[in-house]
């Protein structure tokens, strides 16, 4: 089948980089993860976390690792700039948005969709520091362009603790089901996208006591 075709290509790079940095959360924290069977195993995808730390795209890496899935996310454009990181993020086909003008990573977004890869896009665009935030509606968007499921994903214990803060400490990641979509198909509003992202948003906040509870566990 052509469609997945992405998802079957030879990426050694991508492969080596993030076994590294499975490696790294394995040593970094003490992980458990509930419902790993809602990432579906081929095809189109959309993971939806919280972003609570600049951490969480490794620790979601390695996650989907275990899902046998290779990531395509959507990071902030100045993060390729950086040295040694922007060179992991290209090589990888990691995809840069400018949040300024942000068609171009739709477009982009929308192509690793197309074909058949899982794409991570955190709804709220941004480290939530622990005000409330708005979803933007970029995920609501893609959605409805590619009718890709949204599959909503819940990190706890791995916000940012400060200096001393011990290794292997408790952290859990919960994948949850995916959202439906049904009241929004063929929906032609212009706030249809918005309201998705709202409903995805809310389904990742009602995951986030069973994510400390899970972390409190391990």
């Amino acid at each position: 089948m052509p469609r997945f075709e992405a998802q079957r290509r030879h990426e050694p790079f991508y492969d080596l980089a993030v076994g590294a940095m499975s490696v790294w959360v394995a040593l970094r924290f003490r992980l458990r993860v509930s419902g790993i069977g809602h990432i579906p195993g081929a095809g189109p995808v959309i993971l939806a976390p919280n972003h609570v730390s600049n951490e969480d795209p490794v620790v979601l890496g390695a996650v989907a690792r275990r899902a046998r899935r290779r990531l395509r996310a959507v990071a902030i454009e100045g993060l390729f700039t950086r040295p040694v990181l922007g060179s992991i993020l290209r090589a990888t086909r990691q995809i840069p948005i400018d949040r300024e003008r942000a068609r171009p990573a739709l477009e982009a977004a929308r192509a690793a969709l197309t074909a058949g890869e899982a794409l991570l896009l955190y709804p709220e665009g941004a480290v939530a520091r622990g005000q409330p935030t708005r979803a933007r509606a970029g995920v609501g968007i893609l959605a409805l362009e590619t009718g890709a499921p949204i599959v909503p994903v819940t990190s706890a214990g791995v916000e940012p603790r400060g200096e001393g803060a011990r290794w292997r400490r408790p952290a859990s990641v919960v994948v949850g089901p995916p959202v439906d979509l049904s009241p929004w198909r063929d929906d032609r509003r212009r706030s249809a996208a918005r309201e998705i992202a709202e409903a995805v948003h809310e389904a990742i906040r009602a995951q986030l006591p069973s994510a400390r509870a899970l972390a409190a566990a391990a």
